[in-house]
């Protein structure tokens, strides 16, 4: 069990084997959350799919155990080649490194594993895609991060991102997907 307080909203934190749903002591496992901050209300609650590791029992000073890493979304994990499983918040961090070292910002964009090795890249920055250089480069160093983790044999498509529907409509966002 966790505990986490989000601007003094006690939420409880429970992570357990996906099969079974009974606790695990260490390792990677589907988050439950509890909202305890409505005492007049029965529990209730929440697996929305995310999955987190967890390091070991006392290593806090409360004696509860640390959220060591967030894998994200099952059904949003990217599988390789040889068919082990890369979290999609891998391949998030690989964006944010990607626009970091190239010096560029976009707000929004989406990477979709359309296969195994095919991968397609969304984005709403019309300045990448009306001058070739700075295309080349871009693309470029983004296909190289890319390749450390799922290899050399990749098929990268870029095409800009289409924004559909009502602007005023929220939805949620998964710009770091799987599709097959």
């Amino acid at each position: 069990m966790v505990i986490i307080i989000f601007v003094k909203i006690p939420v409880r934190v429970d992570v357990v084997d996906p099969q079974t749903l009974k606790p695990i002591q260490e390792g990677t496992g589907l988050v439950i959350g509890t909202n305890l901050l409505n005492t007049a209300m029965p529990f209730i609650r929440y697996v929305q799919g995310d999955y987190v590791s967890v390091g070991e029992q006392n290593k806090c000073s409360i004696n509860w155990r640390q959220i060591q890493k967030v894998e994200g979304r099952q059904n949003d994990a990217f599988i390789k080649e040889d068919g082990a499983v890369v979290p999609a918040g891998t391949v998030l961090d690989i964006t944010y490194r990607w626009m970091f070292d190239v010096g560029i910002n976009i707000q929004e964009f989406e990477i979709i594993q359309t296969g195994i090795n095919k991968f397609e890249v969304r984005l709403n920055e019309p300045s990448l895609f009306d001058d070739s250089e700075k295309q080349r480069i871009s693309f470029g160093h983004l296909r190289e991060l890319l390749q450390i983790v799922f290899g050399e044999n990749l098929d990268i498509v870029f095409k800009p991102l289409e924004l559909k529907g009502d602007p005023k409509v929220q939805r949620k966002r998964r710009p770091i997907r799987r599709e097959f």
